[in-house]
């Protein structure tokens, strides 16, 4: 992502979730959700020919448990659109960093050797996905 032309933002994420059906209808099963997600995040501020910030990068990673709600709405036996609402809570340290205009442009202040500790950070994911079952498993 990009933070206004003053640097970039990367993120990788790789997890696992457990869905549970409580209960099925013909056209619509609900379900709920919980799971876990590593997670690795890093920040890289612009150099330039005059300006070397290779130094300043600042990187994490993190660990994430999520648990929500979702329902799959069959619209035939095979295909299905599901829409699920989950609220993630990240456990790792913070990137310290702080976008700020200068002139008609922005500046990354970096904080690379901040040791600000451990802490939560949580948002909402909403998913929205097409399903279409190729074959029966079990």
């Amino acid at each position: 992502m990009d933070l206004k032309g003053a640097g970039k933002r990367s993120s990788a994420h790789i997890g696992w979730s457990v869905l549970f059906y409580p209960k099925k209808f013909q056209k619509v099963t609900p379900y709920l959700m919980a799971g876990h997600c590593f997670d690795y995040n890093q920040v890289i501020p612009l150099s330039t020919a005059f300006v070397d910030r290779t130094d300043e990068v600042v990187d994490r990673w993190s660990s994430a448990i999520q648990a929500g709600i979702g329902s799959h709405f069959f619209l035939t036996d095979r295909f299905n659109i599901s829409l699920a609402v989950q609220y993630m809570l990240h456990l790792g340290d913070h990137l310290e960093y702080e976008l700020k205009p200068v002139g008609e442009g922005h500046y990354l202040e970096m904080d690379p050797d901040g040791d600000h500790g451990a802490g939560f950070e949580g948002h909402v994911l909403m998913t929205l996905s097409v399903n279409y079952r190729i074959g029966d498993l079990w």
